[in-house]
This record gives structure tokens, sequence and C-alpha cells, in this order.
């Protein structure tokens, strides 16, 4: 089945500054990057993508600006001005040339509001005589007074524009408060309103490498409960096979870590047994799915791929272990320092020499890798920060509520 062709409404798109402008250039980079034929309607912007097709309609500007004088008649007198109807019949021409060939058009925040309510009213035309095409009413804000109640206009018309739900549109709010706002306050009917949040994408906020982008797809590594990064080759000193235990010693005590390890056996390596070692181990204690080597998503010829994703799993990790049995220093306690990320290290004395206060230690002489496991939990959970950032990569990373919430509005 051919996917939907879609369109984005709203006044104005980045580089003009603003929150919904960031929604909506976030929302046309993922329907570009899921191959959505996308168009973004506006009355200003630039698209530098050349999979996000920017039409500029200078009508859907803010009459604040594309013409003050008729912002205020509109706002102000008993009816609409003459100037109010043609105007409007004049956008209304426009979208009837320009909308033709979408099939589901995704409109922020212009029908609820007052900043061009010509633009309103040549929306909810279109929208009346065109029942076989799709509309989404995407609710950021509602027009207020200064005193956050219902305004009250001298011409009914206005509140009927904007308080009244538009027929044939599906409407979308971005929290429950703003739905129960609508309801209590304005008495906007919200019973079938969808709830989808605002998030972050993180792919492009944190500047994550393809590569780290490609292992987080494919295998899920936000739905995890714990993201554990050794930043390491696998070699016998490292003890990398006390850390795997300690993986599963998590997934026993009920929680469900995923640990990413970012080498693997070193060319000059004496015990290469030691690597057959580790998987043999990782398949014994079931946790396949719990272990992920970067350097089997990197190719050969990485040319520096590797460096990459590993700063990006310092930045991504709840926490950062290493158990190495000697060191004669510790760069990967520095990486994971200035990363902010939280540190759990063996009892050696030259790691204390870089920081013996901020550091999290561990005696794997003489504790069990299940008494590791119940610390690295006491540390994650007592994190707030930590526990934020995970909620962020769980509930609001806007790629999956893309593909969990926004992509089945368009099929429903």
């Amino acid at each position: 089945m051919a996917k939907k062709r879609i369109g984005l409404i709203h006044y104005t798109y980045p580089p003009v500054i603003g929150g919904v402008e960031k929604v909506i250039f976030d929302h046309a980079q993922l329907f570009s990057r899921y191959d959505y034929d996308v168009t973004v309607f506006a009355g200003e912007g630039h698209s530098d993508n050349p999979k996000v097709k920017l039409k500029i309609i200078p009508e859907f500007k803010s009459l604040r600006v594309a013409d003050p004088d008729l912002f205020e008649k509109t706002l102000n007198e008993d009816v609409f001005p003459d100037e109010f109807t043609r105007f409007s019949e004049k956008i209304l021409k426009k979208i009837y040339k320009e909308f033709e060939g979408i099939d589901v058009f995704i409109i922020h925040n212009v029908l609820n509001l007052t900043l061009n309510l010509c633009l309103n009213r040549a929306l909810s035309e279109y929208i009346k005589k065109h029942p076989n095409k799709k509309f989404i009413g995407w609710m950021h804000d509602i027009a207020l007074s200064p005193e956050r109640k219902k305004k009250k206009f001298t011409n009914p018309a206005i509140d009927q524009m904007i308080y009244q739900p538009v027929e044939n549109v599906k409407y979308v709010g971005i929290s429950n408060f703003l739905k129960e706002r609508l309801s209590e306050e304005f008495g906007f009917p919200t019973k079938s309103m969808t709830i989808v949040s605002n998030g972050i994408d993180l792919n492009t906020f944190l500047g994550l490498h393809p590569v780290t982008q490609k292992i987080i797809k494919y295998h899920k590594i936000f739905l995890y409960d714990y993201l554990i990064f050794y930043s390491g080759k696998v070699l016998k000193f490292k003890n990398v096979d006390i850390i795997v235990n300690i993986v599963s010693e998590l997934k026993k005590q009920a929680k469900n870590p995923l640990m990413v390890i970012s080498g693997k056996d070193s060319p000059h390596n004496i015990n290469i047994n030691y690597m057959q070692e580790i998987k043999s181990l990782i398949k014994q204690l079931k946790l396949e799915k719990n272990v992920v080597f970067i350097e089997d998503e990197i190719e050969e010829k990485s040319n520096g791929e590797s460096f990459e994703v590993v700063k990006d799993f310092y930045r991504l990790a709840d926490i950062v272990i290493n158990l190495s049995g000697f060191e004669n220093f510790g760069l990967p306690l520095i990486e994971a320092g200035v990363n902010k990320t939280p540190l759990i290290v063996n009892d050696l004395n030259v790691f204390k020499e870089i920081d013996n206060v901020n550091i999290h230690f561990v005696d794997i002489d003489n504790e069990s890798p299940a008494q590791i496991a119940s610390k690295i939990r006491l540390i994650i959970e007592g994190n707030q920060q930590i526990g934020f950032f995970r909620k962020i990569k769980k509930n609001f990373n806007l790629e999956k509520i893309f593909v969990e919430k926004i992509i089945p509005l368009l099929e429903k």
C-alpha cells in the first residue's frame, strides 16, 4: 500500500525560532526519514532537506505581521470586515491549488488561535469541501485572556471559530493538562482527542553518528531498563567475564539490562581464547539480547567511526563500568567524567589517583557479581538525573513517539 502524502501547516517554519516551529521541523524530518512524501505549507521559512518540500504561502503568516490593521479590525469589530472576506478568499484559492495531491493534513495550532483568522476561515472551508481527505488539528496552545481564561470577543463568530471543533478534524493535544483545560475552561469536546506529547529527536539533538543510530534502532536500545557501557577490549585482565555475570545478576533481580562493549579481542592478545570464552558465557547465561559489541556493527574499514560511536555511548549510558585487575592509568574514567556519566570501577590505587570521591568503587576479590549488581541498581535508581534521562529515552524519544503514535494516526 502506498504511503500517505503528508502536508504540515503552520504560520512559519524554521529558521523562524519558536517551539511549535521546532516540533514541525522535527516531525518533517522524521516523515522524510521514513520515506513519506512530506510538504510543509508556511508563510515563511527555509528547508535544507531535499526530501522535505516547503511551499511558502505569504498569506499564512500572522496578520499581526502581514496586515496589522486587518488584524485589529478582525478581533475588535462586531462583524468581520469586507477585507477579511477578500483575504480569506485569496488564501482559499491558493490552497486549492497548492493542496492538490496531499492525503493527510496536520494543522499545527492554526485552528485554535487568532493570529490569522482569515487562514482559519479558508482552512475550515477547504476541510468542509474535502471529506475524502484526512485532517488533524494539532493543538499546542489555545487563545487565552491575560488571566489565562477563555477570551471574550465582540464578534461571536470568532468564539465559534476557535473554541468549537471543526467537523471532519481529528484533534491531537500535547498533554493531558491541555486536554483538561480545553474541556473544563472552554467546553471543548475532548472525549476522542488523542494525546501525543512533544519529544526530542535524540539522534539530531545529540548529533549521534549514523552507526550509533543504526545500533539503537536495530537493538531497540532505549527500551532496556539499564544501559551499561564498557569501553575497552575483551582481555583477560579486564575481567569482562565478571561484567557479563553482573548483567546476568541484574536480570535475576527483575531488571532488563543491556551492556554495550566497545571493543573485541586485541590483535596483540596472547590469550586468543578469551573472546570465545566470553561469547560462550553470554550464550550459556542466555544474554544474547543483553550484550552488544560495537565492533560487530562496524565495517572493517571504519575510518574512525568506532571512536565516534564510543563517544556517543559514553553520553547515552546510564553507567560506565571498568573492573580491570590492573591498569597504569584509566583513560575511560576521564572519558566518562567528561560526559558526566556515573562510574563503577574496581578498587585500584591508580583509579583513586584520578579521583577517590566521585567514582563508585567495588572490590571484585571480595564482592560477588550479585552484590555488584545490587550496587549498580542503587547507583542508577538513586540518581535523579540518570532517572530523568532514562525516562526521556523511553518516553520522550521523538522517533519512538513517531512510530508508536503519529504513524498510526495517519491510518486510523
